[in-house]
């Protein structure tokens, strides 16, 4: 955007004794909205532009000759605005800007936002992180926007609600990307939220989430604290088969509670027969209840930390014969890679199949897999430490050094 808008807006509510502090809080905006028209990243929406030319004095003509100005050298939309080399804009680059022009919270367009939402968790597991982070992060933010000029309302409330779930998505996201510290500050954001909305369901799937990412730290008595905080909130609701299955159950395994992560699995399969049983495999990011699919990934995964090898066979079986049908690539990688494990643990170790296995589930690096996939990937290869010297070991550890590429992505 021009130097000009920047210098003489500046200016203008400088010579009128505003700080940009005092001059956001006239116009009930946060500070960082006036930082941004001021360096030239934005321009004011025209829902803000009375009240903008009514505070520094100005005719609504001369300010939009003085954005008019500025506009000369770029388009008058927000640089968030702005796609990069996509053919087309994403959908919340288009619902974004609809708003901006027309200047009007609406119905409309809080259907599209929570319709966003939900294709979202659906899209996670075939795009991943790296492609989804970005679009989720852009209508976080434009939540944000909308939220400080919008008044308590049935919108209002609304708009709250997809602000708390679009914060739940990228905590989970971040989790994914090994981006724990955002992971964890995106997850006060989406409880707090929560907790003003009155929404248990939400503070116990992101309670769930917290769990998740202590796990991948390996915090495992934490993780397990966290799935029992979460339970407080689902009050035997969808979330409450999640926490216990993905969050106690796994925990209890790597803490070494071997009987406790046989009961903790046995109650997820029973908590599951409460609800409507969900088709195929459901999506991990779903605020919704998991299938007997994911129940049955969770489970070998939990078995596989204790040493029962038979059952993380029986659990993956079950698992890989609907998540091979789902369009999850992660999914797909981790129960083949629990399975390739359990067979070297196994009694009559068998190398061939294992290293077959996990050689299928680390070609989802070419699609830069997520923290569980790259985690599950080394425990893997420890276990090989037994066989490095066998030809096809070798061959395999020379083929994940030349493939491993770490997630780089911004949220």
């Amino acid at each position: 955007m021009a130097e000009s808008q920047h210098r003489r807006l500046a200016e203008r509510r400088k010579a009128l004794g505003y700080t940009q502090e005092s001059f956001a809080e006239l116009l009930r905006l946060d500070r960082t909205t006036v930082v941004r028209w001021e360096s030239g990243k934005t321009l004011p929406r025209p829902g803000h532009r009375r009240h903008l030319a009514r505070a520094l004095g100005l005719t609504i003509d001369e300010l939009h000759n003085v954005l008019a100005n500025a506009s000369q050298e770029r388009s008058a939309e927000p640089e968030e605005f702005i796609v990069g080399p996509s053919l087309v804009e994403d959908p919340a680059s288009i619902l974004e800007r609809m708003n901006y022009e027309f200047g009007e919270l609406t119905d409309e367009l809080l259907d599209d936002l929570e319709i966003r939402l939900h294709e979202s968790a659906a899209r996670y597991e075939a795009e991943g992180p790296t492609v989804l982070a970005p679009e989720v992060v852009r209508q976080r933010r434009w939540a944000h926007q909308l939220l400080m000029s919008t008044p308590p309302s049935k919108r209002g409330m609304r708009l709250l609600h997809i602000a708390a779930r679009s914060s739940a998505q990228l905590s989970y996201m971040a989790v994914n990307l090994g981006r724990f510290e955002s992971a964890h500050a995106y997850a006060l954001e989406a409880f707090q939220l929560a907790d003003e909305l009155g929404d248990d369901g939400l503070k116990a799937w992101v309670r769930g989430t917290e769990s998740f990412g202590a796990y991948y730290q390996g915090d495992y008595v934490r993780a397990l604290e966290l799935a029992r905080y979460g339970l407080r909130y689902a009050h035997n609701g969808p979330q409450t088969v999640r926490l216990v299955v993905n969050g106690e159950a796994r925990a209890l395994a790597k803490i070494g509670e071997r009987q406790a992560t046989a009961r903790a699995i046995g109650r997820s399969f029973e908590l599951l027969d409460r609800f409507e049983p969900e088709v195929g495999m459901s999506p991990c990011m779903s605020f919704g209840v998991y299938s007997e699919a994911r129940v049955a990934s969770n489970a070998a995964t939990a078995y596989l930390s204790v040493g029962n090898t038979e059952m993380v066979l029986e659990h993956s079986e079950q698992a890989r014969l609907v998540v091979d049908r789902s369009p999850s690539v992660w999914s797909q990688a981790l129960v083949r890679l629990d399975t390739a494990t359990a067979l070297l643990q196994a009694d009559e170790p068998d190398l061939e199949h294992a290293t077959s296995l996990a050689r299928e589930a680390t070609q989802v690096r070419e699609y830069r897999p997520v923290e569980s996939v790259r985690q599950r990937a080394e425990a893997f290869i420890a276990e090989l430490a037994p066989w490095a010297d066998e030809p096809r070991v070798v061959e395999f550890l020379e083929e994940q050094r030349l493939t491993q590429e770490p997630p780089d992505v911004d949220i």
